[in-house]
Parts: structure tokens; sequence; C-alpha cells
């Protein structure tokens, strides 16, 4: 029996992606008098083994390359090499094949089409004991709080970027709404300018003294050679430039460091004279006039904008999780007259939405029998209505009914936290998540 090579003639010359365009041939054209049509695998198989031209081979060695009939016709056969040497993993020998075309993984890239808003507080935001990265989910971007590089595979924490961010500008334009005398802002810019002008005063006069010193060193190595001209007999010129080598080498390294001390201060110069923040702070030196055309705009100005005004006018935001529906964001301010605020900010999704196994444990033995209360206490992250709904989900039935005077949807640790800062079960029942208190 001899195999039909019209899939070679017609295909087999576009490897590899010959095999999925022959498991697409249609039955009529790869079976015209009837049978069953073969799969990729199959193929692949038949062109990557040396059996069908009538070849034996045990344990990597060929015995014989002409021990059967084979299917495959010796016009054929350079088709069959053609396909093996592109398919097959390795070579006749058992060596890898090197010469074998693997298909590239596709690859989409997304074109910059608008300005994307991630968060306000991306430059300023900080986690204690770990970092602050923002990343897009579902359209929406979020704060990661991520611990310590010891635990980084573990305890990732989200929290909705647009939710900090509305905290942050509620308490932002309360500030900017109080603060009508902006005197103490004018002389913080008044000081930052007389530092800087300082900084670059002193940086110019080094520079001077430096120059200085450079043309008395080289005025005193041309003295030098001069002298060492000046001798006329050859001995004894000779003998006077040794002795004098060691001064010039020495002036020579002086003169490097010089230059090299020079280029610093010419670095420190261009840097202080271009500070960034001073610029900014200068370009809204007459802010007070602004203001509320400022706040009034706010939405309509530039992301990129906002987040350059925000960071002139904090210097941290600190972002932690105290309980499972709270967020509290301590925002420390460069406006010397603001000095830190703390923000407790209620959110209606907590901070665990998942369950571990040692918790649906607990479940399973103390949902049946154990005081409402004392359940809460076991799982401090979890509510009331969490845990009815993943005991409903394991079809697990409680027995006994008791009272708790924490609502359904707090967890032990939010009540908790409550209690301390005495914040009431009314101020959390909004329809939407909000900023519930700001201790300045």
């Amino acid at each position: 029996m001899v195999l039909s090579w019209q899939i070679f003639t017609t295909t087999f010359y576009q490897v590899p992606c010959a095999l999925e365009s022959s498991a697409r041939t249609q039955h009529s054209a790869w079976c015209p008098g009837g049978g069953y049509t073969i799969s990729v695998k199959g193929l692949k198989q038949l062109l990557t083994n040396p059996v069908y031209i009538g070849w034996w081979i045990v344990a990597g060695d060929v015995i014989s390359q002409n021990n059967h009939e084979r299917i495959i016709s010796e016009e054929d056969e350079h088709l069959f090499w053609f396909a093996f040497e592109r398919l097959s993993s390795y070579t006749t020998s058992g060596e890898v094949n090197e010469q074998k075309e693997y298909k590239r993984p596709r690859r989409f890239y997304q074109r910059h089409t608008k300005d994307q808003k991630t968060a306000l507080l991306k430059d300023r935001a900080a986690f204690p004991g770990g970092e602050v990265l923002v990343h897009i989910y579902r359209e929406k971007p979020h704060y990661t709080l991520i611990p310590s590089y010891a635990m980084r595979p573990t305890g990732w924490k989200e929290v909705e970027a647009g939710l900090v961010d509305d905290g942050f500008l509620d308490c932002f334009f309360a500030h900017l709404k109080e603060t009508h005398d902006f005197a103490a802002f004018q002389r913080w810019i008044e000081q930052e300018t007389t530092k800087q002008r300082g900084v670059v005063s002193s940086i110019a006069m080094q520079l001077t003294q430096l120059e200085q010193k450079q043309e008395s060193l080289v005025d005193e190595r041309l003295a030098i050679r001069s002298q060492i001209r000046a001798i006329k007999d050859d001995k004894e010129r000779a003998q006077f430039e040794a002795e004098m080598q060691p001064t010039l080498d020495t002036l020579s390294q002086k003169v490097y460091q010089l230059a090299q001390v020079k280029e610093k201060l010419l670095e420190k110069q261009e840097e202080t004279a271009k500070n960034q923040a001073l610029d900014t702070a200068r370009k809204y030196a007459t802010f007070q006039t602004e203001l509320y055309h400022l706040v009034a705009s706010w939405d309509e100005k530039p992301f990129k904008v906002r987040c350059e005004f925000v960071n002139l006018f904090v210097t941290r935001s600190e972002i932690t999780l105290p309980a499972s529906h709270f967020v509290q964001l301590v925002i420390s301010w460069a406006h010397p007259g603001w000095g830190a605020d703390t923000l407790y900010i209620f959110r209606k999704h907590g901070a665990s939405p998942y369950w571990t196994q040692p918790e649906r444990e607990l479940i399973r033995q103390h949902y049946p029998q154990t005081a409402r209360e004392e359940l809460l206490r076991m799982l401090p992250e979890k509510t009331w209505d969490s845990i009815k709904k993943e005991a409903m989900g394991k079809h697990i039935k409680r027995t006994i009914a008791t009272a708790s005077p924490i609502p359904e949807n707090l967890s032990w640790s939010d009540w908790q936290f409550m209690q301390e800062h005495n914040i009431s079960y009314e101020d959390v029942c909004s329809k939407r998540e909000v900023v519930l208190a700001l201790y300045p």
C-alpha cells in the first residue's frame, strides 16, 4: 500500500500551518473511497515516524533502512523528511531536533486611545510595612496593599481607588474652603525661594573658588615646566625633570579631582534651580483668588493636572484596613497650616470575600449550636450574612436561635472598631460608601 501524497503537494510546503489546514480538510478530499478522516495528532505521528518509509529503529539505533514494505514511495520520501525536520521533537539518532518549527503565540497590543484615569493619590499612597500599587480591575482603578517581601505570596488587599479618592477630595475641598488667608502659604513659598537662592548662591561661590584653585594649580605646573625648559644642559634638565615629576603628578591629580567636584556642583546647581515642586508652588502663589473657580471646575481639568495639584499639597497618604469594612486614610499635608488628617471610610464590600478551609471547618463544627456572637468572634472578618450563606451552601442547618447586638451586615472587627471610635450604626446605613469621620 502506498499513501497518497496529495496533502504534501497542496499544503505541507507551508509547515507548520499545514496541520490546522489538514484538520479542516473535507472528508471527501481525504477519503474519496470512503472510510474515516485522520486527526491532527495522528497526521503528526505519521509524518514523524520513519517506520512508514521502511526503517527499523531500536533505542535510537537504526537497525535497517529497508526492513519492511514502505507505505511512502521513494519518489515522495523527500516530502516526508521535509515534514519530519519541522515537526519531530527528536532526530532519528535520539538528539533534540533544533530545526523544529514551533508555532509562535499570537500577541495583541492595545493602542493608546485615551487618557487612562487611574488614582489621584498614586504617587503619594503608602502602606505600613509594604507598598501600594495601582491596577485596573473591571475597568476601575484599585489600590493594592502589598505586605513586606517575606509575606508577599499572601495578604494582598484591594481598595477601590474611587472610594478613597472621593473621601480625600471631600477633606481636601473642606480645607480649601476654610482657608481664606493664604499668608502662611505665601510665607512658605518665600522661605523655600530664599532657601533655593541661598543654595544656588553657595554653589556659585564654591564654583568660583574651584576655578581659582584650578588656575593656581595650572599656573604652578606651567612654572615648573618653564624651569625645566630653562635648563640648557640635557643631563641636568633630565635630572631636574625626574625630581619634579612626582610634584607634577600630584598637581595633575588635584586638577582632576577639582574637575570632578566641579561637575557634581554644576549638576546640583542645575537640579536646585529646576526645583519642580517649588515651580509648581509659584504657579499657585495667587491661589486664593482662584480657589472657588478651582473647586467648581475640578472635574473639567485634565487628570494629569489634578494629580500634579494633589502631589503639591500632599506629602504622604497612608492607607490601612483596621476592620473588614473600614478603610483608614491618614493624609500628611505639605501646607504648613493643615498638619495631618485621619479619615475612616466605610465600604459595603469587606476585605475578606473568600473563605479558607479552616474557616469552613469552623462553620461545619460550630454553626449548628454555637451562639451567634461567639461564632462572630471566631470569624472576626465575616458578617452574619456571609456566615449564613456559606452554611446554606454547605447544607448545614442551625438548630438554635440566639440574638446579638451586632447587625447582620457587620463583622466582629467592624463592631469593635465602631465601639472604639464611637461610630453609630446609623452612620453606616447610607446607600453608598461614605466618609464617616474626620479626625484632625
